[in-house]
């Protein structure tokens, strides 16, 4: 077990005063290993001893973790590791997002490229979904995945915070703006993130995420939607 910081534990136990246990149980948990299988390429699960995500198709807790490194199945692209918790995003952006009409569709710091595929894997008849992450090194591995699970993006090196003219007009029908956060959400599967967080970095985080909103709107058409995700639980963020 990995002792939280003593000030993180404040801040849950005064915005989750009934739940703070809990949560800070969660977040020491790191027993289990999720994910997703994709339709294209497997018509079958591979995975013994499995339980079933109910929020999201085709994806599945595993009570052991393979080496997916060695794992064949894994390169031909049969199914995809993520966290579970971000499975969400592709069914509420299916809800509130009309798929039927061919949409062009801004996946913001989309590296390594899990969501993209997902909402690419759920919704096949989006006109285009653009991949766009500050990073180059970052973006390759979203072109490595889509690839792998044979899914097609266009794949942007940009900064949110001063998009490119060209994807300003004519704009996004929806965005999803994934934003870089202080990960607190998430710590179960990111050890180092406890050590090494600080109080600071929350209000340094959410005054970069206020600059990337506001760097987003542009881009988006009137009437369209913005789908805005952190893997923090703070307020703040």
């Amino acid at each position: 077990m990995t002792v939280l910081p003593a000030d993180f534990i404040k801040k849950i136990e005064q915005q989750f005063p009934d739940q703070a246990s809990a949560i800070i149980t969660a977040l020491d948990d790191a027993s289990y290993t999720s994910v997703r299988l994709n339709p294209s390429k497997s018509n079958s699960n591979p995975f013994d001893n499995i339980s079933p995500i109910s929020w999201a198709d085709n994806a599945f807790f595993l009570a052991e973790r393979p080496s997916f490194t060695f794992d064949p199945l894994f390169h031909a692209g049969a199914y995809y590791v993520q966290e579970a918790s971000s499975m969400f995003i592709a069914e509420i952006f299916k809800q509130h997002v009309d798929t039927n009409n061919a949409l062009k569709v801004l996946d913001l710091c989309a590296a390594p490229g899990g969501k993209a595929c997902h909402l690419l894997e759920r919704q096949p008849g989006l006109k285009e979904l653009v991949a766009c992450d500050v990073s180059a090194g970052r973006l390759q591995r979203v072109a490595d995945n889509t690839e792998r699970l044979g899914l097609t993006s266009t794949i942007i090196e940009a900064d949110a915070r001063a998009l490119p003219s060209a994807m300003l007009s004519p704009g996004f029908d929806a965005i999803l703006a994934d934003v870089p956060c202080s990960a607190t959400g998430v710590m179960r599967r990111n050890p180092d993130v406890k050590l090494l967080r600080r109080t600071v970095d929350i209000s340094q985080f959410a005054e970069q995420q206020l600059a990337i909103l506001q760097g987003l709107w542009p881009a988006l058409k009137p009437g369209g939607r913005l789908l805005y995700v952190t893997c923090s639980i703070l307020d703040a963020e």
